[in-house]
């Protein structure tokens, strides 16, 4: 779910939890800086934004190992390469805007269209 938009119900139902418990499971790891929800950018006179939220993990290592990437495995299958750059993509942009004096928010992008 790296790098998709926020589905608590499916989410849930692939690892065989209620919606629930599985919203105070993806809070627990916010809080643990393993996930973070970035928000959408939208304004209202363009009801063509989707607006919700993407689930990002914050640790691209981690999530290469749960993936199981290796460099084999990703010479081989490229499109498990691209939700572990943006993750650490929106991962160092987190911290820089963290340190930044200016007020700044990693936002998200996406259209019905899925652009």
């Amino acid at each position: 779910m790296a790098g998709q938009l926020t589905n608590v119900n499916q989410l849930a139902g692939q690892v065989g939890l209620d919606n629930k418990t599985a919203a105070k499971y993806l809070g627990v790891f916010e809080q643990l800086f393993l996930l973070r929800r970035i928000q959408p950018w939208w304004s209202n006179r363009l009801s063509r934004i989707v607006k919700t939220p993407k689930l990002q993990f914050l640790d691209s290592g981690l999530l290469a190992n749960l993936l199981g990437c290796t460099t084999v495995n990703l010479q081989r299958d490229r499109s498990r390469f691209g939700p572990l750059l943006e993750s650490y993509v929106v991962s160092e942009l987190i911290k820089l805007a963290s340190w930044s004096s200016g007020d700044l928010q990693v936002l998200g992008y996406r259209d019905r269209d899925q652009t």
